[in-house]
């Protein structure tokens, strides 16, 4: 287990603490992405596509699902026309990564070394190839150190990213880009959660205080609220989103019935982890099911629960942990059983 912290002090990187190696930033990415957008862009109504804008994308109004239904190779269907409610999508902010790209005639990796890893001596950040189960997203790969250097920076920039764009609930809205606490004072936050990592950051323009945490955990909640509740004390409603009704039901609308899916997945796959990566992605997103070796080589994924909890999971069994090599993918729908965990069986 690796963990690495950086925290930041009156707008300044204060302290580090734990591991320097680079980790994967998960959803922290998005803030990286937002604050290309919000710096090269005049006009946030510019149009990523069809009647999707910028703004729509930077506060999540885009009415896309988080990840389509299907995974690769399917259409991105939206869910409802964008600006008509909040609901988190992934999809939305690969569809910025690539309209910055052909708005600018440069590559993401390019962009960002002009405008924030060179300039911000974030010597160890850069973007990995892109995912294919994941359309095409580039992973941020960067060290604590890397990212409070960028949390201290966008700290002391008073624009609209700190304002709330469009409001969840009393506690919680979304910014440009990142998601706030309402406070007062207004705080700043992002999650991120994989397979092979985990973290969040947090910080409050009108102090300059905040914290990065990164881990090399599928779930390290538990221990980036500790170091958060330690770190900046008080109350925190970024760290018990999961018991917030509100949000809950909202990260997942439009309401959907459970979908229940049996995958085959066809390659290396066995002996690299495949199973005990799926059980903790499945068990992060609420999804119930089994996941089990067959004796012809392949892994059978069971899997029931909302469409976006299973399209989630269905298009990381394109992928698979960094060991697998996955070949094929087999994929049937079957009637929901009203199962409640995900176990590995045999």
């Amino acid at each position: 287990m690796a963990v690495g912290v950086g925290v930041v002090r009156g707008w300044k990187v204060d302290h580090l603490e734990g591991s320097d190696a680079r980790f994967h930033a998960a959803s922290l990415v998005k803030e990286v992405i937002g604050h290309l957008a919000i710096t090269l862009l005049d006009d946030l109504e510019e149009r990523v596509l069809d009647d999707i804008t910028v703004w729509h994308v930077l506060t999540h109004t885009t009415g896309l699902p988080n990840w389509r239904m299907g995974g690769v190779g399917h259409p991105l269907a939206p869910l409802r026309p964008p600006g008509q409610r909040w609901g988190y999508s992934g999809e939305g902010v690969v569809l910025l990564e690539q309209f910055l790209e052909r708005r600018f005639g440069a590559s993401l990796d390019e962009l960002a070394s002009d405008l924030i890893f060179e300039p911000l001596d974030m010597t160890q950040s850069g973007f990995d190839q892109p995912e294919i189960a994941f359309h095409g997203n580039r992973p941020l790969l960067t060290t604590a150190r890397d990212y409070a250097r960028f949390l201290a920076h966008v700290l002391t920039i008073d624009d609209d990213r700190w304002e709330p764009q469009w409001r969840i609930d009393d506690e919680l809205a979304w910014g440009l880009a990142w998601g706030l606490e309402l406070g007062p004072p207004v705080h700043g936050w992002q999650w991120g959660q994989n397979t092979d990592a985990s973290g969040f950051v947090v910080g409050c323009p009108s102090t300059g205080d905040g914290v990065v945490v990164l881990t090399d955990l599928a779930d390290g909640r538990d221990i980036y609220r500790t170091i958060v509740e330690r770190e900046l004390p008080g109350d925190h409603a970024s760290l018990r989103v999961e018991r917030n009704a509100t949000w809950n039901e909202l990260f997942v609308l439009p309401p959907r019935e459970l979908i229940r899916l049996r995958i085959r997945v066809v390659g290396r796959v066995q002996g690299v982890g495949f199973r005990e990566s799926c059980r903790q992605l499945a068990r992060t997103l609420g999804v119930a099911g089994t996941v089990r070796n067959i004796a012809d080589g392949s892994v059978e994924v069971v899997c029931e629960g909302t469409e976006a909890g299973v399209g989630e999971l269905m298009a990381w069994c394109a992928e698979g942990p960094r060991a697998a090599l996955i070949r094929d993918v087999e994929i049937w729908e079957e009637g929901p059983t009203g199962v409640t965990e995900f176990d590995i069986t045999f």
